[in-house]
């Protein structure tokens, strides 16, 4: 028996392509409301500088994530 996953390799089927080709994303004012920092989740000072050494100069959302 052969079991197939369709959704483990969204980028080699091109599904992802989309998010690929948009320069700067715009979030809904839904969204924005939970990329906010909060008091225990911060998104500034020390975590930006390590955030920014793991990414370094990327700025394509998908290729920040491998």
């Amino acid at each position: 028996m052969v079991i197939e996953t369709k959704d483990r390799e969204p980028m080699v089927k091109g599904a992802l392509e989309i998010m690929l080709r948009q320069k700067d994303i715009q979030y809904s004012v839904d969204v924005q409301e939970y990329l906010k920092a909060t008091q225990h989740i911060k998104t500034d000072g020390i975590v930006k500088e390590f955030a920014d050494k793991i990414v370094g100069k990327e700025t394509n959302p998908l290729k920040k994530l491998s």
